[in-house]
């Protein structure tokens, strides 16, 4: 029997950025193609992108890329994917297709050959067959992949929970399931570590009635765009207590635009507002949905906390429910957040006690759930940090007595051969690279480290008319990101005049004597670039 290499690029061993490759010794298909959110903002990078070297070494192999599900952490990186690899195919539901086709007009991309996929149908590509069945998560059309190999049968959960009762009508359809044949099971391990269950998403209703009929003032909620089923509840519990609903946020309308196209939303009897000058605020009857929940600095809530938007206000009198996690990594910019609502005065609900907000993600019962519905013998945890994946590791030892599970981080292999799986020695490149606009590059190059440097310690330029150890006049010095002062200056220039005037120095030369100057004087090292004229 053959046997099929299974490698992460992403989303093992961190959160975000998914991406993992099945290769035959013929065929390869790539499942998502992710970003993940950069946790260094003040670098000034909008996301992170797994390298793609090693799917370039394959290319002649490839088949087929095949989507899960259309949330950012699984297709974000699929048009910078494709500037570098060709992808014959792009398997996906219509509701990721609507939102890639955004990102791929955004940035002037078309070439994408897209198949829409069919619940319980067989695709074939090369050595893998494969299936999409519906599973529940925090936006709609999230699917798990039934793939056949020949090597075994294999089951991608992809994101998921189970819930009895999902506010929007997409669920895991078990009577589609129950006949499957599972060898090895991959399954998302974002919530390993809680116990019990995750609370369905049509519990919040009364919750959210409560405290925005309670609300004096305008209310505001923050949360994911994307999660389509809390706009719809949203909508709903507005719609019941008379309130208009105003959408803000670019990709607020994105979404919204979305959902409504493809009938994901009950709009009628919904006082919606998409057009801001027609809000009237001294009404109090507001329901404002937002974006920015994780405090990014773009998103309409930090520019409405900025008084950056001239037609919405927050005010002392209005209510502020946070109704999303935290996504690890983004705690300092939630909790400024929230300090900066709590200035203000307003009255504050977030995740905890005040059950405004449900997870997308299985918890440990639901976990155990999945194991004993399709009873593998192997299994591997994605989608986690390394202790997300190890504890789900351990749930699964719990659940099942004699199974086999690796657990693997970016970059490693496994193979899956005759129905079993074993971790191999051999490693692959699987950096991260940053994105900026259209600018891509390595994290681990000289740029990256020279932005870290200018955003820690500043920088400082110096240009000057220097030839053969002759100085010509002083050195002019511009200081970036602080302040010198005067007569600080003054010594560092003449100090460092005194160094050119010493002995002839080539550019690096003067860099590195001017860097120890600066250090004597102030007690850090800024970032150093001499300008020569001659």
């Amino acid at each position: 029997m053959s046997k099929v290499r299974i490698i992460p690029l992403g989303g093992l061993g961190e959160v975000g950025m998914n991406c993992m490759v099945f290769e035959t010794d013929t065929d390869a298909i790539i499942l998502d193609c992710g970003a993940m959110a950069s946790h260094h903002q003040w670098l000034g990078f909008d996301f992170i992108i797994p390298e793609f070297t090693y799917l370039k070494s394959i290319q002649k192999k490839i088949k087929a890329l095949v989507i899960t599900h259309g949330h950012e952490d699984h297709i974000g990186a699929i048009p910078y994917l494709l500037d570098e690899v060709e992808i014959p195919k792009i398997y996906c539901s219509t509701y990721a297709y609507e939102i890639l086709k955004f990102k791929l007009n955004k940035l002037n991309k078309s070439k994408a050959n897209f198949e829409f996929i069919d619940i319980n149908t067989e695709y074939v590509e090369g050595d893998f067959s494969f299936s999409y069945y519906p599973i529940t998560h925090s936006i709609v059309e999230s699917h798990l992949v039934y793939l056949k190999t020949p090597a075994g049968n294999i089951l991608h959960t992809g994101d998921f929970k189970v819930d009895p009762k999902p506010y929007i009508n997409w669920e895991i359809n078990w009577d589609l399931l129950k006949n499957k044949n599972v060898d090895l099971l991959l399954s998302d391990s974002t919530n390993s570590e809680k116990a019990g269950r995750s609370t369905s998403e049509s519990s919040l209703y009364d919750s959210f009635k409560q405290k925005i009929s309670s609300a004096t003032g305008n209310v505001f909620v923050c949360c994911f765009s994307s999660h389509s089923p809390r706009m719809q509840l949203i909508f709903d519990v507005s719609k019941e207590l008379n309130k208009s609903v105003v959408l803000v946020g670019a990709s607020m309308l994105k979404f919204f635009d979305i959902n409504r196209r493809l009938g994901y939303l009950r709009l009628e009897g919904v006082d919606l507002i998409t057009d801001e000058n027609k809000i009237d605020l001294s009404s109090n009857k507001n329901v404002f949905l937002c974006t920015g929940s994780q405090g990014e600095y773009s998103a309409a809530m930090s520019k409405i906390l900025r008084d950056e938007n001239s037609n919405v206000k927050l005010r002392e009198q209005d209510t502020f429910i946070l109704s999303a996690l935290k996504i690890p990594g983004n705690e300092i910019n939630v909790r400024y957040l929230i300090n900066s609502v709590s200035a203000i005065g307003c009255k504050i609900y977030h995740h905890g006690s005040d059950n405004v907000h449900t997870s997308g993600h299985a918890y440990q019962d639901e976990q155990k759930q999945i194991f004993e519905f399709f009873n593998p013998t192997q299994f591997l945890p994605v989608h986690g940090d390394y202790e997300m994946l190890r504890t789900h590791a351990k749930t699964a030892k719990d659940t099942i007595k004699d199974i086999n599970v690796i657990q693997m981080i970016d970059g490693q292999v496994t193979v899956f051969e005759d129905k079993k799986i074993r971790l191999i020695d051999e490693v692959i490149s699987a950096r991260k690279r940053w994105v900026r606009g259209r600018e891509v590059g390595a994290m681990d190059d000289r740029s990256l480290k020279e932005r870290k440097k200018m955003a820690r310690d500043g920088a400082v330029f110096a240009f000057f008319f220097y030839e053969n150890g002759k100085l010509y006049d002083l050195p002019q010095l511009h200081f970036l990101g602080f302040e010198c002062d005067a007569e600080i200056e003054k010594q560092i220039v003449e100090d460092f005049a005194k160094d050119l005037r010493a002995k002839p120095m080539v550019l690096e030369d003067c860099e590195a004597v001017l860097g120890r100057i600066v250090k004597k004087y102030l007690g850090h090292k800024p970032a150093v670039r001499c300008k020569i004229g001659s």
